[in-house]
């Protein structure tokens, strides 16, 4: 046999094992082309479910596409921050269905570690380039015992003109900021100094003089949701240079690591435009 020959045959040989070792060292690419938009929505789901859950927060944020955070560092941190505050034992992926414009909705069920109490919330899955991302878009959790507390404190609202003690310390502040109807805005992050909070605030429909409809929440921000541990409604109007509104807001416990969440309940297309602080009381 020829030298030629040998040659011709080892490069047959070699160009047969390439596709053999890629399979092997790739096994996943294997029949991925195969899969529907739906399989593979899913699959990033689990991914991200899976990633959050283990507390590996780099590769939770790879399957996210997360509104409440101005920077990918800032989500990272506080991804990182909620491993140990997580208040989920168990989540687990219900279902997940087609919804508008080559879309899915994820239906999640979030398992509470105090008293095994369940929680879901539903997640919009989209495609952004050529991977799908789960949308958290503050979607909120609440327990039972918090959702009686707020309820107990609806009717012992105590809004009025500023009453924040000469010896309160401010903890946080929020806006100026300009939001329309079902939106929301948060303060800056902060530690309580007990259960309960004062806020301070100014509240106005631009152009107008009527009152307008606005909740302020305690919340957590986890990898799974805005969980909330308090709530206050304020019906109002302040001049943007005159007298701010005063409320509180109490919580099931004292906690740190946490934000005022200010979301714009009126029920129409109304823009409303907030600012202020919240104070330890």
């Amino acid at each position: 046999m020829n030298t030629m020959l040998l040659v011709t045959q080892k490069i047959k040989k070699t160009m047969l094992l390439v596709p053999l070792l890629v399979m092997s060292a790739f096994p996943g690419i294997v029949g991925a082309e195969g899969l529907s938009t739906e399989e593979l929505a899913k699959q990033s789901v689990s991914n991200y479910l899976e990633a959050a859950q283990s507390g590996n927060a780099s590769e939770a944020v790879k399957w996210v596409i997360d509104t409440r955070f101005n920077s990918t560092e800032e989500q990272l941190q506080q991804y990182k921050e909620s491993v140990n505050s997580n208040p989920f034992s168990d989540v687990s992926l219900k279902s997940i269905t087609p919804a508008t414009n080559n879309t899915f909705l994820a239906l999640v069920e979030l398992t509470r570690k105090d008293d095994g109490e369940i929680n879901e919330v539903s997640y919009p899955v989209i495609e952004q380039g050529d991977s799908w991302k789960v949308v958290i878009d503050g979607q909120e959790t609440m327990s039972k015992k918090v959702e009686k507390l707020i309820k107990s404190k609806m009717s012992e609202s105590k809004m009025s003109e500023s009453h924040i003690s000469p010896l309160a310390v401010e903890l946080a502040s929020y806006g100026p900021d300009y939001f329309g109807a079902g939106e929301k805005t948060y303060s800056n992050q902060f530690n309580m100094t007990s259960n309960r909070v004062g806020i301070t605030g100014w509240q106005q429909i631009l152009g107008t003089i009527n009152k307008s409809d606005a909740s302020y929440s305690i919340v957590t921000k986890n990898t799974f949701s805005d969980d909330t541990h308090g709530r206050t409604f304020v019906n109002a109007f302040t001049y943007w240079d005159g007298s701010a509104f005063y409320d509180t807001v109490t919580t099931d416990q004292r906690r740190n690591n946490v934000y005022l969440k200010v979301i714009n309940e009126m029920f129409s297309k109304t823009h409303i435009q907030v600012r202020g602080h919240v104070y330890g009381n």
